[in-house]
């Protein structure tokens, strides 16, 4: 846990500020990779698709004119679509840095962009915390987190944030009247505990007193 502030300027009395960008580079690297990926192969199919173009010059009057022009055209379209998105996610990918509670509002900070802010009034604030684990862990080096995933009158945010501080925005959650509940599912199998876990919380809207 981080004391002080974020990038942001001075935070409110009593703001707790969890550092979470290690958890989080860990799982966007790989997520790069599967973007790189995509964007190499959506090259080679436009690649594919231009050079059929090329090598296979037609009019218009060619009995064989629809197909042979359908084909290389639909490679083209599909191949720069998966190379426009490859590019679009390293150049306006942002990554979280700190999630920051206070009894007002969560807030969190990306490496881009405005920060978001949660408040923990808000009537359509809702969201859920989940993981699963294998123990004993297959990866000791792999610290395990949550993905969090919340919405509320003002955005939404689907991000991955570490179990501490998941931990306190539980608390934080019952502290200020939501409602949380858990789900929590185990099975074991060859010498092994696989662990599914889920934490949903939401604010209870008051009833409509209005007659129906």
């Amino acid at each position: 846990m981080m004391a002080g502030t974020m990038g942001t300027g001075p935070q409110p009395p009593g703001t707790e500020t969890y550092d979470v960008s290690s958890v989080w580079k860990r799982e966007a690297s790989s997520q790069r990779l599967l973007r790189t990926g995509g964007a190499v192969i959506g090259a080679a199919v436009l690649a594919l698709g231009l050079y059929l173009f090329v090598a296979n010059p037609l009019g218009s009057g060619h009995p064989n004119f629809d197909q042979r022009v359908t084909v290389p055209l639909a490679l083209v379209v599909l191949g720069a679509s998966f190379v426009a998105i490859g590019l679009g996610a390293f150049l306006f990918a942002r990554e979280l840095e700190t999630i920051a509670m206070d009894d007002f509002s969560m807030r969190l900070a990306y490496t881009k962009g405005a920060e978001q802010t949660f408040r923990w009034d808000d009537p359509g604030l809702k969201g859920s915390l989940y993981h699963a684990l294998r123990v004993p862990a297959t990866d000791p080096d792999r610290t395990p987190g949550w993905v969090l995933s919340c919405r509320g009158s003002r955005g939404k945010a689907f991000v991955v944030i570490t179990l501490e501080a998941g931990a306190a925005l539980v608390e934080h959650a019952r502290r200020k009247g939501l409602t949380v509940t858990t789900t929590r599912r185990e099975n074991t199998h060859m010498g092994y505990i696989s662990v599914f876990e889920l934490i949903r919380f939401h604010r209870n809207l008051p009833a409509d007193p209005t007659p129906r």
